[in-house]
């Protein structure tokens, strides 16, 4: 495993990687950083679905080609989610990594919804405006979102409020149940 082939390689779980690959190639690890999201969240979630005992869903993987005009063309996992008679529940579809205002999207899809995941920065997107009158300079800067207080996958609970949630387990299990009808067992 190494720089180049770090999709397909897991050690880009390890910190240590991490910080060693930043210090040897800060712009490619910069530029690559926003394709790893996708696979840390799918990982953290995957494990947790699978060892938790109290549940009764199978996370499925498979492989899918998406398509950017800042990247080409790369292969991510999407993690189809099947009850224990193999019918499929939700599926975790990653979309992309160079969005707007954001580091990467992963929908939660289920038989009746979906629910939009988005890797944001701390603070998340936000937009100055500038007003100048003569002498007189007003800058302010307006936040897109409240509740971002670190970087991670969040969930946009309303837009029109813009009440971000981060996205844990128990967030899960409740957009799992609104975009399935599905109770976890």
């Amino acid at each position: 495993c190494d720089y180049q082939n770090y999709l397909e390689c897991d050690l880009i779980l390890d910190p240590n990687f991490l910080a060693a690959w930043e210090s040897e190639d800060p712009e490619r690890y910069a530029r690559a950083r926003k394709l790893l999201g996708w696979k840390l969240m799918g990982k953290k979630w995957e494990t947790e679905i699978e060892q938790n005992a109290s549940t009764s869903l199978k996370g499925v993987q498979q492989e899918i080609e998406i398509t950017e005009e800042a990247s080409g063309m790369y292969i991510v996992k999407k993690l189809t989610l099947e009850d224990e008679k193999e019918k499929k529940i939700a599926e975790l579809l990653p979309i992309g990594t160079f969005i707007i205002g954001g580091n990467g999207r992963i929908d939660l899809v289920g038989t009746i919804d979906k629910a939009i995941i988005v890797n944001l920065e701390t603070g998340g997107p936000s937009m100055t405006t500038t007003m100048t009158a003569g002498d007189y300079t007003e800058t302010q800067t307006t936040s897109f979102y409240i509740g971002i207080d670190r970087q991670g996958w969040y969930w946009i609970e309303d837009s029109k409020r813009g009440k971000a949630n981060l996205f844990t387990k128990d967030l899960f299990v409740e957009l799992l149940r609104e975009v399935s009808d599905y109770e976890l067992k």
